[in-house]
């Protein structure tokens, strides 16, 4: 585990500032391990998701890799230059195209990934299409808007890690069919509850925090977001 503390930095992108929280860029190129950097997008929420989404997992997260947490912009300390800017899911794309462009380009021996959940994991899933040259690792949490990615998905022709409760109440796990059926190289499946798919790895509801069906899996069951993580980040 690194010693330097994370601090809040900030990025101008065309269409407002960009706020995430990481160690030191020259913190991560001292890094004498192999951990790869990863980029974590939280979902749609203004009142709940922001790079603070992430802290009851941050001892999780830092055994197993190098962390860049980011407010999306119009969530947390991330806005928009002018009012007149609409808020689309395009411009929340591009302006965190630019960020990880920026940042993926100040390092030459580290792996990059990303992981997304709900809307994140719709923008996680477009951004890793995109900059596959650059990205190496996506991993997805209670996807939402796959059937609008189709093209995307079918661009990324590395494996796709995904954490879901099988009764989600927000995005349906029966998106993960839809998924199936694009014959995508490898997906690998972590769930809450038992399915008919093949998984990696799943949890009775029963053995979770709380029995309820969940759009939050990784906070209900973070055991088993450890070892979604943690395989995630172990792929060469």
């Amino acid at each position: 585990m690194y010693e330097a503390s994370e601090t809040s930095h900030y990025f101008d992108s065309t269409y407002g500032k960009i706020h995430y929280t990481s160690i030191p860029v020259k913190n991560i190129k001292d890094q004498a391990d192999q951990k790869p950097i990863i980029f974590f997008l939280h979902g749609a929420s203004k009142k709940t998701q922001n790079v603070h989404f992430w802290n009851p997992l941050h001892e999780s997260i830092v055994n197993h890799c190098i962390p860049i947490k980011v407010d999306t912009l119009g969530n947390g300390l991330s806005h928009f230059y002018g009012r007149e800017i609409e808020e689309t899911f395009d411009i929340k794309q591009d302006s965190l195209r630019e960020l990880i462009n920026h940042l993926t380009s100040q390092f030459s021996n580290k792996r990059f990934g990303i992981v997304g959940r709900s809307l994140g994991g719709a923008l996680a899933v477009s951004i890793a299409a995109e900059l596959d040259n650059k990205i190496d690792l996506l991993g997805l949490i209670a996807p939402g808007g796959l059937k609008t990615l189709t093209n995307q998905l079918i661009m990324w022709k590395k494996p796709i890690s995904i954490l879901w409760d099988v009764k989600d109440p927000v995005v349906p796990f029966q998106s993960f069919e839809f998924l199936k059926n694009l014959n995508l190289p490898a997906l690998k499946l972590y769930t809450i509850g038992q399915t008919s798919e093949v998984t990696v790895n799943s949890v009775p509801r029963t053995d979770t925090h709380d029995a309820t069906p969940t759009h939050v899996p990784e906070l209900v069951a973070p055991q088993l977001f450890t070892h979604f993580l943690k395989d995630l980040c172990g792929q060469s």
